[in-house]
């Protein structure tokens, strides 16, 4: 028996255990795993040289098409890059957001558009545009804006697209700058009533939400404003401070275990919105908790200004421990990257600190990161990281078990990691269309060297060699199963 590709001499980790040896995938699904000795032969062998053969990250939490012209342009040339800079990072699937602007989100089956001389609906649409240009996988957050977006989840759900965002945490003005309405708290109820009666056995539609309570915030940042507040991180901090990010998943949560619906926080960043998302558990509430790299590694005091402005901020270290020990303990399930990688450094000076835009990218360090600080540094096992950056997304998402662990039948998505090699993070390293990084000049142990999406090695040593178009769709997977339930 000879088989396409088998990766050997490593330690093969995953939330379940770690064992020595390596796997075997054909047609792009692992077939074979245990000692390097019973695996078959391969077209392609790749030698893991004893280093740690991982599950394929999948990052949950990506904007792409954001920044610049927000256009179709601009998503299209995204779709090129940022999945080409995650894949030397051991990413291997992505979920991202698509606020535009200038006009409607492409999620959506309402309204069409052509590509390549064919009508399609604006989702098929993004799902070409993404096949034809990402080298990794993909899927796609929807984000109702209106009651017609609202009578549309079902027919998404059809179609693969089990997470919905919503936003009552901006301002008209602020909202008025990412493309957004504010959303009040009844369209969020209703949505979270449409996403409840949605739920099947198979899968969960999740209610994402990003919770800061905007008037709060839009008060303190004039008072800080006319004060002559100093511009950093830790002025940022306190204009968006951790009550504001705790009012709102309560009442997320109270709309949860109202409704049925599950709940999804999008990048806690502070003690007491953990605190409150552990509460709500504790109360039976259907919620997850998500946190984001730059929380975990960067924080206030950083001398990164405008660079590393983000929503909700980067706070201090009595925050980002709560932030680790909330990974081991169970309250935070997901990590993803809030990606914004297409802003350049003339975009972020174009204003001053308190209007500049806030975002940076983070996609492609994410899980070199989470070794060197998180696993280097014993706040996680090899076993907690698989979990919050490989299975839990997948099962949140509805792609497990094709996607987030490594076990027979499922995709062959790996990333191979060396856990000692130290070096020193610098932007061009990720070939993002960003010329900057937060992380610039930053030493660190632990690096993906190979990454490999459906059995095709994708990047090795920092250098993509796929073919670009060899991503592809990932939809939910009980989509059949769902046809019935959902006519």
């Amino acid at each position: 028996m000879s088989v396409d590709l088998t990766i050997k001499n490593g330690i093969v980790v995953s939330a379940a255990g770690a064992f020595r040896g390596g796997l075997s995938a054909e047609n792009g699904v692992i077939v074979a795993m245990g000692a390097d000795s019973i695996l078959p032969a391969a077209e392609t062998t790749v030698d893991a040289k004893g280093c740690v053969i991982f599950p394929g990250a999948i990052d949950p939490h990506v904007h792409l098409g954001v920044g610049g012209t927000a256009d179709e342009a601009k998503l299209t040339a995204d779709f090129r890059t940022e999945p080409r800079a995650a894949a030397t990072g051991g990413i291997t699937c992505f979920v991202t957001n698509h606020e535009n602007a200038t006009g409607p989100s492409y999620v959506t089956t309402t309204q069409t558009g052509t590509y390549d001389g064919r009508e399609l609906t604006l989702l098929d649409k993004m799902k070409a545009i993404g096949e034809a240009r990402s080298v990794i996988d993909f899927r796609f957050t929807a984000l109702p804006q209106s009651r017609a977006h609202l009578d549309e989840i079902p027919r998404l759900v059809k179609e693969g697209v089990s997470s919905f965002k919503f936003y009552p945490s901006y301002d008209d003005e602020e909202a008025a700058d990412f493309g957004i309405e504010r959303l009040d708290w009844g369209f969020i109820y209703e949505g979270f009533e449409r996403l409840a009666a949605a739920r099947t056995p198979e899968l969960a539609p999740i209610g994402m939400v990003h919770c800061e309570e905007p008037y709060i915030c839009a008060m303190l940042k004039r008072r800080l404003r006319a004060e002559g507040r100093p511009a950093g991180l830790a002025a940022w901090a306190e204009s968006r401070p951790a009550i504001a990010e705790a009012m709102q998943i309560f009442d997320v949560g109270m709309i949860a275990k109202d409704t049925g619906c599950r709940a999804y926080i999008v990048h806690t960043s502070s003690r007491d919105g953990t605190d409150t998302i552990a509460y709500l558990k504790k109360l039976g509430v259907d919620i997850v908790g998500e946190t984001c790299t730059h929380y975990l590694v960067l924080t206030d005091q950083a001398q990164l200004e405008r660079w590393a402005k983000v929503n909700p901020p980067i706070r201090g270290t009595e925050h980002q421990n709560r932030l680790w020990e909330a990974l081991v303990d169970g309250t935070h399930e997901v990590v993803g990257s809030d990606d914004c990688g297409t802003y350049t450094r003339q975009e972020k000076l174009g204003k001053d600190f308190w209007d500049a835009i806030p975002g940076f990218s983070d996609m492609a360090a994410s899980l070199t990161l989470l070794v060197s600080e998180g696993v280097n540094k014993n706040r996680l096992s090899w076993q907690q990281l698989a979990r919050v950056i490989a299975e839990n997304p997948a099962r949140y998402y509805g792609m497990y078990p094709r996607k987030g662990t490594l076990q027979v039948g499922s995709d062959a998505d790996v990333v191979i990691i060396d856990p000692t090699e130290d070096w020193t993070i610098a932007a061009e390293a990720f070939n993002y269309t960003t010329d900057f990084s937060i992380y610039e000049g930053m030493r660190v142990r632990g690096r993906p060297v190979t990454t490999v999406v459906r059995g095709l090695v994708v990047a090795d040593h920092g250098e993509v060699v796929a073919p670009e178009g060899h991503g592809t769709y990932v939809a939910s997977g009980v989509i059949k199963a769902l046809e019935g339930a959902l006519a």
